[in-house]
C-alpha cells in the first residue's frame, strides 16, 4: 500500500512538473507571437516609406526575418502540445 502511495505521490510531481514545462512553452509561443506581431506592423510601417530598389531589399530581408521568427513561433508551439499531449497521456495512465 505504502508503495503504491509513493508511486501516486511521484506521478502527480511528474504531472505538476510537466504542467509547469507546458505553462513555460506556451509563455515562450506567445512571446514569439507577440514579436511576429511587432515585426509584421514594423514591416507596414516601412513598407509604406519605402522606394527604390536597396529600400525594397531591405523590406525583404525584413520579411525573411519575419518568416524565420514564424516558423519558431510554429516549432514551439508544436512542442507546446507535444508536451501537453504527453502530460495528458501520461497522467491518463496514472488513474
Amino acid at each position: 500500500m505504502r508503495l503504491l502511495q509513493e508511486e501516486r505521490a511521484r506521478a502527480a510531481a511528474a504531472e505538476d512538473s510537466a504542467a509547469r514545462a507546458a505553462a513555460d512553452v506556451q509563455n515562450a509561443v506567445n512571446g514569439h507571437v507577440n514579436a511576429v506581431t511587432g515585426a509584421v506592423v514594423d514591416a507596414q510601417a516601412v513598407a509604406g516609406q519605402l522606394s527604390g530598389v536597396q529600400e525594397r531589399e531591405k523590406l525583404r530581408a525584413a520579411m525573411r526575418l519575419l518568416q524565420e521568427e514564424r516558423a519558431r513561433a510554429a516549432a514551439a508551439e508544436a512542442a507546446a502540445a507535444g508536451a501537453n499531449y504527453r502530460r495528458q497521456r501520461g497522467a491518463w495512465r496514472w488513474r
